[in-house]
């Protein structure tokens, strides 16, 4: 827990910006399912953001489908810069075949 403020980043804000990389997380997803059309499930994230916006650590809590190639684009995923803690955010994103 190292940065400026006291404050920790507001969920509202965090889901908005992996609201933004959807469409490439999901991109991954559409992918495997060409070399598994069974493909599908939940997977929880847990999602460590820096005070930079640096996405410092991604981990799978629980999940229905593997792919680290998943983890590896959360990590590639930039928050903005702000004057807050460190902070911890769980996603879980729903993967079904369209």
């Amino acid at each position: 827990s190292d940065g400026a403020g006291g404050a920790a980043r507001s969920e509202e804000e965090m889901r908005k910006v992996m609201e933004q990389h959807k469409s490439s997380i999901f991109s991954i997803y559409n992918r495997a399912l060409r070399d598994n059309a069974a493909l599908q499930g939940k997977v929880k994230f847990k999602i460590v953001i820096d005070p930079s916006g640096q996405v410092v650590e991604v981990s799978i809590e629980f999940s229905e489908l593997k792919d680290p190639a998943l983890v590896s684009k959360l990590k590639s995923i930039s928050f903005p810069s702000a004057a807050v803690l460190r902070t911890t955010f769980y996603q879980t994103l729903d993967f079904l075949p369209q």
